[in-house]
């Protein structure tokens, strides 16, 4: 109940009619199959519809239901109204009007539109801070993606000889994999400030990646990693400020091979993972035994097979992956695998070694001849003045 998750469903259209009623009774059924351990609905499990969707007379969309449950409190009327709202933006452009055995949930409102349910989908948590602009990973140094300059502090310095990297989606904390007696090590800490040691000895760690935040002044607490492709770690920090390694089970996960890639997104729901060199999207589960991945499938097997690269998030469920393929340098991936879209082949050189994405930013990639944007699929990608060198990263803090 921190943050407003995706759950793409399809709906066959005819009778085009019904299509609402439809909805809210996938919406009531709750989380599907994949993410049933991972995500919660504000309606209760013996919520049920009290009248059919339909248009009122004023032209509102009614969504009447009922049996949501005693314990409907002002914050979890709220948190109906967003998952209603939300799962109807792409239905109809008309307000929605949500009842509650025909009365309205909430008396201070009776008609809403997906912005008037921002704040309660957590999009605030979600939403990257118009100064934080991304970075780069250069001959062992943070620089700056706006003009190529090293950042403030060890990390730009070059002392870590990074690797690899990750900065908070608050934009606070930064996470470095960096080359220590023939292994890697990572640190984590603050900005600009000196990082501190973890203790997790490994020959190989994949780039870090960012679970969001608690709240919306809160900075980033847990960074996940793979090491050694066979196991995955999350690091935590604790009261006293140290950051401590323990294990995620991805029992589910090892018999596909070694981890190169791994994507927290950035809801912290989901996991995106490249497994020797095949793309795979698997759900984040938490309780009181572990934190695990489940649910693995692997997405777009005969288009992207084993040359995938890298990988970001573009959006909650929307994923950016570089590959080695001529015909394929840079594609757009939806996570239920039923859809890929292809970015422009202009200018790239394959491999594409490297791609950053994030919501309202330009996707940024890395190849042989040098640092790329685009803002869209059908957009040549533009050269960046920015000089990198070979085996350079870019990065979006998450």
């Amino acid at each position: 109940f921190t943050v407003l998750v995706p759950d793409p469903r399809y709906v066959v259209i005819p009778p085009a009619t019904s299509i609402p009623t439809r909805v809210t009774e996938l919406l009531i059924k709750g989380p599907g199959d994949t993410v049933r351990d991972t995500l919660k609905s504000a309606l209760g499990p013996d919520t049920d519809v009290f009248s059919e969707t339909k248009e009122a007379d004023d032209g509102a969309l009614e969504v009447n239901l009922t049996r949501v449950g005693k314990d409907l409190t002002p914050e979890k009327s709220k948190q109906i109204v967003a998952q209603v709202v939300k799962s109807y933006s792409g239905v109809t452009t008309s307000r929605v009007r949500v009842l509650v055995d025909g009365q309205q949930i909430l008396q201070d409102q009776r008609d809403y539109r997906p912005s008037d349910v921002s704040a309660t989908a957590g999009e605030a948590l979600l939403a990257l801070n118009a100064n934080l602009q991304g970075m780069l990973v250069v001959d062992g140094s943070i620089r700056s993606l706006t003009d190529g300059n090293p950042i403030k502090g060890p990390a730009g310095a070059g002392t870590y000889g990074a690797v690899s990297a990750a900065q908070s989606l608050d934009g606070s904390r930064l996470a470095v994999v960096s080359r220590s007696g023939g292994g890697m090590r990572l640190r984590v800490g603050e900005l600009e400030q000196e990082l501190s040691e973890v203790d997790l000895r490994a020959t190989t760690l994949s780039r870090p990646t960012w679970l969001l935040s608690s709240g919306p002044k809160e900075p980033g607490s847990e960074v996940w990693t793979a090491h050694d492709g066979t196991s995955v770690a999350r690091v935590t920090r604790s009261d006293n400020g140290s950051w401590t390694a323990k294990g995620v089970n991805i029992t589910d996960i090892t018999p596909f091979g070694p981890i190169s890639e791994l994507r927290l997104s950035r809801d912290g729901t989901r996991a995106a993972l490249v497994i020797a060199g095949k793309l795979y999207v698997a759900s984040v589960v938490r309780n009181d035994q572990d934190v695990a991945l489940r649910a693995p499938r692997q997405l777009q097997p005969s288009t992207l097979g084993a040359a995938v690269q890298s990988i970001d998030w573009l959006s909650q469920d929307v994923l950016v992956v570089s590959s080695s393929l001529p015909s394929l340098p840079v594609t757009r991936v939806y996570t239920d695998g039923y859809k890929v879209d292809r970015y422009s082949q202009s200018n790239l050189t394959v491999p594409v070694g490297s791609v950053a994405a994030a919501p309202a930013r330009q996707v940024q990639v890395i190849d042989s001849s040098g640092l790329w944007s685009a803002s869209d699929i059908t957009d040549v990608w533009r050269s960046s003045g920015i000089r990198v060198s070979s085996g350079s990263l870019v990065f979006y803090p998450g």
